[in-house]
């Protein structure tokens, strides 16, 4: 079984697919607003509990849905501040931004194409939906579990609306536990480096 895992992982994980619909824009994004992701999780918390339910993990700590999207959302704010020449509107003035705008986080694409300004300049707004699917054998803690995640990304210019790259990856990890934010911090690691080199070319 551990070897029939680890073949899945091997052949699960790749590198990322990159389309740059508009190198000129890409170019030119110097702050981007970063909103929470969307999180599709099958089986939801509670399936999730149902898994662990008479395991060594019972009881540990994980990521519901809305927690999910917030921290994987952080971890891409702090990998995309460290790029050189590149800022991010901070979250807590995200949101004061928006409850003085009068929107929901929902309506934010709406608000904020064709008006930078409202947005303290932001230039790009990065879309982000995140899925999750948690694999775990209850009755032999001695089987690795496994954690899948695919990700798909879409950074638009708030100047017109347009759409101008596309990012997907997707990772899986196995083990008796699964250390998560480790995951989703290198699936903010990925992205932004492959961010810097598309906007480097």
């Amino acid at each position: 079984m551990p070897g029939a895992v680890a073949d899945m992982e091997h052949a699960y994980n790749g590198e990322p697919v990159v389309h740059v619909h508009r190198a000129d824009a890409l170019r030119g994004l110097k702050k981007l607003i970063v909103p929470d992701f969307r999180v599709v999780q099958p089986g939801g918390v509670s399936g999730r509990e149902e898994m662990f339910k008479g395991s060594p993990a019972e009881g540990v700590g994980y990521y519901g849905a809305q927690d999910y999207g917030v921290t994987l959302a952080e971890f891409f704010e702090e990998a995309l501040l460290r790029l050189p020449g590149m800022d991010v509107l901070e979250r807590n003035r995200l949101k004061r931004l928006v409850r003085e705008q009068a929107v929901q986080m929902s309506g934010l694409v709406d608000a904020a194409i064709g008006e930078p300004s409202k947005f303290e300049g932001a230039d790009g707004l990065l879309l982000g939906t995140i899925t999750t699917a948690l694999w775990y054998q209850p009755n032999d803690p001695s089987l690795p579990g496994m954690e899948m995640v695919a990700l798909h990304l879409r950074l638009l210019d708030i100047r017109t609306g347009g759409i101008v790259l596309v990012y997907r990856d997707r990772r899986m990890v196995s083990g008796t536990f699964v250390d998560e934010d480790a995951l989703l911090e290198e699936l903010a690691k990925r992205f932004a480096q492959r961010l810097q080199a598309e906007r480097s070319k």
